[in-house]
């Protein structure tokens, strides 16, 4: 546990700048599309739709900091694994890391949301649809970062960030953020199927991605 918190806190370390970068757009974010575009801000599916764009580019431009700095120094990393921390024992702290990270984002942005219309705070199940497609981007994208490298894969990252920004907004717009099924489910077992199902996304995904990083030769 002791080796995880280090590296875990390494990982913050490289994250720099947007470590400060990541609390203070989540805060600002709601105001801003309350400001903007305030015809839209009333609708369902509003708190969801911020809290997915606000998670998105907190998790995805931390992460593209972390596995840049890993590109930049290949050497850090060999020296790392060198040492006592075990090639498994890095992977899972940068899984760790992404659930830390949305579960402070969530936070972070819930206390904007209580000072805006009702429509702006997530429900239970929101929390969790908005945890399940993150954790859905993380799970394929973190494999191919360690199977192809970050100058190979980086593009898949910028797609994301550039599809949230557009994609999301003509989905609130047809009001498809909260399908009908969605919400004729009971909230608790609909959240806790939602959080089990990140759980066993995360842990195919994790084991994937220690066998890549496993046979994979370091400088």
């Amino acid at each position: 546990m002791k080796a995880h918190i280090s590296l875990i806190k390494k990982d913050l370390f490289l994250m720099g700048n947007y470590l400060c970068f990541i609390p203070v757009f989540t805060l600002v974010l709601p105001f801003f599309y309350y400001w903007r575009l305030p015809d839209f801000s009333l609708q369902k599916g509003t708190g969801l739709l911020i809290l997915i764009v606000a998670s998105v580019y907190s998790e995805f431009l931390a992460y593209e900091q972390i596995f840049l700095k890993d590109a930049e120094y290949p050497k850090a990393l060999s020296l790392l694994c060198a040492s006592p921390y075990r090639r498994r024992d890095i992977v899972l702290c940068r899984y760790f890391l992404f659930c830390l990270v949305f579960i402070a984002t969530a936070v972070i942005y819930t206390i904007p949301a209580m000072l805006l219309p009702s429509s702006f705070l997530p429900t239970m199940p929101e929390y969790a649809v908005a945890f399940f497609l993150n954790t859905l981007l993380f799970c394929i994208l973190t494999p191919l970062q360690y199977q192809f490298g970050f100058e190979n894969s980086k593009f898949v990252l910028v797609i994301i960030i550039m599809a949230s920004c557009f994609l999301l907004p003509v989905l609130l717009k047809k009001n498809a953020l909260q399908p009908a099924w969605l919400l004729t489910l009971p909230s608790v077992p609909l959240f806790l199927a939602l959080l089990f199902l990140c759980a066993v996304l995360l842990s195919v995904s994790a084991t994937v991605t220690i066998w890549i990083f496993g046979r994979k030769e370091l400088m």
